[in-house]
């Protein structure tokens, strides 16, 4: 027997949960995001005080 797929039903205030429609496509970690930003963050001070 097949699985079916439950829907969540509509949310009242216009909201739709898309976890289940996610195929493909980039995925980063948070984790990731947030180490990226700190590096970026760092390289503009360092860029802004003539470092580099």
């Amino acid at each position: 027997m097949a699985k079916e797929k439950k829907q969540l039903p509509f949310s009242q205030a216009g909201l739709v949960n898309y976890t289940g429609e996610i195929k493909s496509g980039l995925i980063i970690k948070p984790e990731y995001v947030i180490i990226i930003a700190v590096i970026i963050v760092f390289i503009e001070i360092a860029l802004w005080k003539g470092v580099l």
